[in-house]
């Protein structure tokens, strides 16, 4: 791939082949060398410029080495660019990447090239250019091509998925498993392959921060979509991870998830069955044998249970005194989230249901400062780890608009929680959590709650769909990244410990 006609000045295609040598772009500094030559330019230029570089090629990874000479071999082979492509995007080249794929389009191979060129941009962000070349793939590819369709229909899943349009994601999503619901991410220097149990909703535990993936390569098998023959013959793993955290985008995939369970002779962590019962309206019988908790009432109403649960409400509070927390379920982070007097229940309670609803008690838990405490803890392969305290001045807490980034004393008090969280909750209360986890019985969970003016523990929700991530370090949160990276470490060595279990 020549990036400037070798027609240009001798001085000046040096000079240029030069700057690309210093970038690392060895492939088309020699490229420019040939064209130079082809040119009649100098030859002692061309044979500096090739001796510089074919000596940085031969210096580099082995696996780069092997494709970049494959490549300058056979130039206009555009199976042989992809292929160099794609070892330039897996080692974060991605400028070098790019270029690649726009090569291999010249050169014909036009479907495959637009849809890496898509992963890429949606790698890197550049949401706009990965719709436009999802989309030109599946408009270029022949109808035989099944994997490329696939990957262009995921990929539109995916930035649909960022723009929060759920239903779009969905309908992709089914575009995309129509031939298949298995989606291989190789990483190279992977020390160990995982297979991703997931479902086309919003259900899904964020597993990159836990488990990123440019260093552990993984495989993600929609199990909503799963066929017969996948199920038959499960893809490749060491270890497989139920990472369908939400108790209610499990229900599609749990026949699916059974029969992988039954068939598997690898580790499974997060057993489909516990996370099941994980349900918000089951959260108060898993916890039932743990002291000092308060969990409030909770329905789950149906289009079929509206009825029965609005009586169930009716004689909980026949006062007519009492709040209510009306959630759409399958949803978290607050969203649909409201909260109604009785009278305001009852009303929503009989309109038709699109889809069923929690409806919670709501419990009064302000503290003595006027501020509102969220705490989450979460467990990892039988520890607990702090991961954030969010305090807010209005009852609906998140750590992301609690607007703790312009208030010292509560990004303090937060700090003082993750480093000694048995002081801060106190011994009653830190043994109830710790019980909690032991409940769950979970392989990766956590728990979000408060505490109530006698010192127990008020739970919001205790399941295996909370997401971990660090802070950016130049944030004013970059502190908390000292308590989050155990998390993250805990988590990778839970898993590396299950992959070496399954190979002995």
């Amino acid at each position: 791939m020549t990036a400037v006609a070798p027609s240009r000045a001798q001085g000046e295609w040096r000079w240029i082949a030069e700057q690309l040598i210093d970038d690392g772009r060895l492939v088309e500094a020699v490229e420019m060398a040939q064209g130079a030559a082809q040119a009649r330019g100098s030859l002692a230029d061309v044979a500096h410029i090739l001796d510089v570089a074919l000596a940085a090629i031969a210096a580099g990874p082995v696996d780069l080495v092997h494709r970049e000479l494959r490549v300058l071999s056979a130039p206009v082979e555009p199976e042989l660019r992809l292929d160099l492509g794609g070892a330039y995007r897996r080692k974060g080249r991605h400028a070098c990447a790019e270029r690649q794929f726009q090569e291999a389009q010249r050169l014909g191979a036009v479907a495959d090239a637009q849809v890496e060129l898509a992963a890429l941009y949606l790698e890197l962000d550049r949401r706009a250019e990965a719709g436009v070349y999802a989309r030109a793939a599946i408009a270029s590819a022949h109808t035989d091509g099944v994997l490329i369709h696939a990957m262009a229909w995921r990929i539109l899943a995916d930035l649909a998925e960022l723009e929060g349009d759920l239903q779009a994601q969905k309908t992709c999503l089914a575009r995309a498993c129509a031939h298949g619901a298995v989606f291989a991410q190789p990483a190279p220097d992977s020390p160990f392959e995982t297979l991703l149990l997931s479902v086309s909703a919003e259900a899904n535990t964020p597993t990159d921060a836990l488990l990123p993936p440019q260093s552990f390569g993984r495989t993600v098998w929609f199990m909503d979509h799963a066929k017969s023959e996948e199920l038959a013959n499960p893809p490749s793993h060491q270890v497989a991870f139920n990472a369908v955290g939400d108790a209610d985008g499990l229900e599609a995939a749990l026949p699916a998830m059974t029969t992988f369970a039954r068939v598997t002779r690898r580790a499974l962590l997060n057993a489909p069955d516990k996370v099941a019962a994980t349900r918000r309206d089951l959260t108060p019988e898993t916890l039932a044998g743990v002291a000092d908790l308060v969990i409030p009432q909770v329905f789950r109403a149906s289009a079929e249970t509206a009825t029965e649960i609005a009586r169930a409400v009716d004689a909980a509070d026949p006062e007519r005194v009492a709040l209510w927390l009306h959630r759409p379920a399958g949803r978290h982070g607050g969203e649909g989230l409201e909260r109604l007097s009785t009278e305001e229940t009852l009303a929503r309670l009989a309109q038709p249901k699109a889809q069923p609803a929690y409806v919670t008690r709501y419990h009064h838990y302000r503290s003595a400062d006027g501020f509102y405490r969220k705490y989450r803890m979460v467990f990892v392969g039988g520890e607990a780890f702090p991961y954030h305290l969010a305090i807010a001045p209005d009852w609906l807490v998140h750590h992301r608009s609690a607007g703790m980034e312009t208030d010292p004393v509560r990004r303090s008090e937060e700090m003082a929680f993750l480093s000694d969280p048995r002081r801060v909750l106190g011994a009653h209360a830190y043994a109830a959590v710790m019980s909690i986890g032991e409940a769950l019985g979970l392989d990766y969970a956590g728990a979000d709650f408060s505490l109530t003016a006698d010192g127990r523990v008020l739970v919001f929700e205790a399941n295996a769909a909370m997401c971990v991530h660090p802070e950016p370090e130049d944030g004013v949160f970059a502190a908390k990244n000292a308590h989050i990276s155990p998390i993250i470490a805990a988590f990778q060595r839970m898993l590396t410990k299950a992959a070496g279990a399954s190979d002995l």
